[in-house]
């Protein structure tokens, strides 16, 4: 092999490193910090706030 062409292999393997690199980076920035925590909105019934009181002896006038 030509020196040209040791050259040329490196500058493509720090290239390919420096993109992995990258992507792994970028994949661990957006990973959830704490177990059960999800990234991004929650959906469902998990995500709305719980407003109901057991054994309150409050009742709705809608319910006759």
């Amino acid at each position: 092999m030509e020196k040209k062409d040791i050259l040329i292999l490196v500058l493509v393997g720090v290239t390919l490193l420096f993109s992995i690199y990258r992507r792994y980076k970028k994949k661990k920035d957006s990973a959830p910090t704490k177990i059960g925590e999800s990234s991004g909105k929650k959906s469902g019934l998990s995500g709305q706030p719980d407003d109901y009181v057991p054994y309150s002896g409050n009742k709705n006038d809608n319910e006759h």
